[in-house]
């Protein structure tokens, strides 16, 4: 009952705008951040409130100086391998971004789409927090197949009931049939040997570039 399926992490973004966000409502986002979501939220006519990432992850003192200026509804942010930095912030900073949010009652999405690329086990905003103020979005698309768009939204169940009727309102359903190729993808017993081999694979690549990059002078 707090779980809700969607065509992907996008889809599960978009929801979440339309619950949350109001035109002329301030609303902090990574920056840089992901370009799919500031175009969603400029779209909804938020007011993007830019909240600089840093090799080591947040800002927190632009975070604290940003809520006490413009006093913004939500948060939208990638604190694991975030886009485009693929910067990771700290248990530490979790914490502090949570205290801040219940300080000031703002309501964090969490986008975690990265989670099982993530080669170092470390908790989310949203088990630390267990889904009082947080949204937490995930998908499959990036570890299974782009192609199914099977992606989810975890938060409250009052949350969670509105969604529903948000996602009923803009598209009925969602796949079942992806759905069920997820779940078997899940359930029979590959699914940990497949991504410590896309882990292997991803972190070959890294090495390569990273390399390349260096002998070019970044």
């Amino acid at each position: 009952d707090q779980v809700l399926l969607t065509h992907g992490s996008s889809h599960a973004l978009d929801l979440a705008i339309r619950r949350l966000v109001r035109a002329g409502d301030a609303v902090l986002v990574d920056d840089p951040g992901y370009s799919n979501l500031l175009f969603a939220l400029r779209v909804a006519g938020a007011r993007l409130i830019p909240v600089p990432r840093t090799p080591q992850g947040y800002d927190l003192a632009a975070l604290e100086e940003a809520i006490a200026t413009h006093y913004p509804r939500v948060f939208f942010t990638q604190p694991r391998l975030q886009s485009p930095t693929a910067s990771t912030a700290t248990l530490a900073q979790l914490h502090r971004v949570l205290q801040l949010a219940d300080r000031h009652g703002l309501t964090i999405v969490e986008n975690d789409l990265y989670v099982d690329l993530d080669p170092d086990p470390r908790p989310s905003l949203a088990s630390l927090d267990q889904l009082a103020r947080v949204l937490y979005v995930g998908s499959y698309s990036k570890t299974i197949s782009p192609n199914l768009r099977v992606g989810y939204i975890a938060a409250h169940p009052a949350l969670i009931d509105d969604l529903a009727q948000l996602k009923m309102i803009s598209g009925l359903t969602s796949s079942a049939f992806s759905e069920r190729l997820i779940l078997g993808a899940l359930t029979e017993g590959r699914w940990r040997k497949h991504l410590k081999s896309l882990r292997a694979r991803l972190a070959e690549a890294h090495e390569t570039c990273g390399q390349r990059l260096a002998a070019l002078g970044f």
